[in-house]
C-alpha cells in the first residue's frame, strides 16, 4: 500500500472523471503540516527587457525610453521542509515511509525530475478563479521508479 503525504500548505482534492461526477470529490489529502520547498537564488544575466513607454504609462516608474526590467537565471538548490508552527530543516527522505509519494508544488516537481516519489496536482478544475480540485497527478520521474513505489 502506498502512503500519500501532502507536502503543500493546502488540501488537495481529487475530483471524479469528467464524464462521471465531474465535480464529485473522490479523494482528499489534507496538508501534512510540512511544506516541501526548495532553496533558490537568482543570477543576473547580461540581458534585460525594455518595455516601451506606451506599455508602462500607468506605472509609477518609467522614463521617456521605457522601463528596463532585469532578466535573471533561477538556480535551485536543496529541498527544505517548512514545519507547521515555524522552523525549517533539510528534507530527509529516510524520515518517511519507503512507499511514500509526496504531493508537492509543480515548481518543486519540475526542479527535481529525478525524484520518483514526487507528484503534483494536474488537470486543475476551477470555479471561476477558485481552484476546487484536480483530476489527476503529474509525475516527472522515471516511470519504472514510480511503478516500484506503487507496487510496494
Amino acid at each position: 500500500m502506498v502512503t500519500v503525504i501532502n507536502m503543500t500548505d493546502h488540501p488537495v482534492v481529487v475530483l471524479g472523471p469528467k464524464n462521471n461526477g465531474y465535480r464529485t470529490p473522490i479523494a482528499s489529502f489534507p496538508p501534512s503540516g510540512e511544506v516541501l520547498r526548495m532553496d533558490e537564488s537568482w543570477e543576473p544575466m547580461s540581458d534585460s527587457l525594455t518595455v516601451p513607454v506606451e506599455a508602462v504609462a500607468n506605472t509609477a516608474v518609467w522614463s521617456k525610453d521605457g522601463l528596463t526590467i532585469p532578466i535573471v537565471r533561477r538556480r535551485t538548490g536543496s529541498l527544505r521542509v517548512n514545519h507547521e508552527g515555524g522552523g525549517m530543516s533539510m528534507f530527509d527522505r529516510t524520515a518517511y515511509p519507503d512507499d511514500a509519494l509526496f504531493i508537492v508544488s509543480s515548481q518543486v516537481l519540475m526542479a527535481f525530475p529525478a525524484m520518483d516519489e514526487l507528484i503534483c496536482p494536474a488537470q486543475i478544475v476551477r470555479e471561476g478563479r477558485r481552484v476546487i480540485g484536480c483530476r489527476s497527478f503529474s509525475h516527472n520521474g522515471d516511470p519504472a521508479g514510480l511503478a516500484l513505489i506503487l507496487r510496494s
